[in-house]
């Protein structure tokens, strides 16, 4: 299915909104991406804090763009309120 440029930079810009760490953008190529990045030094806690953001700022991301591809058919992305984060004590990483 052919998906208009309007439609994908109206998807990128609810994104962006309520993203704390990511950064979404559509590439020349009209992809539509999404990258973050960890500035500073390691810490377990802090990567922690981190990656629960990543996985806030990309919750639904996956339903959003299918219900973009096939419309009602799709199952309607939920969007989450921002909310604090906290640092994570149990953040296994590796080092």
């Amino acid at each position: 299915m052919d998906v208009s440029e309007r439609d994908i930079r109206r998807l990128n810009n609810n994104l962006s909104i309520k993203a704390v760490v990511s950064r979404f953008y559509v590439d020349n190529d009209g992809d539509l991406m999404c990258e973050a990045w960890f500035p500073g030094k390691f810490s377990a806690t802090h990567f922690g804090v981190f990656l629960r953001a990543w996985n806030r700022d990309t919750e639904g991301v996956h339903a959003a763009i299918q219900a973009l591809l096939h419309g009602a058919d799709a199952e309607e992305p939920t969007v989450r309120k921002p909310t604090t984060l906290r640092p994570v004590d149990d953040c296994r990483c590796f080092t």
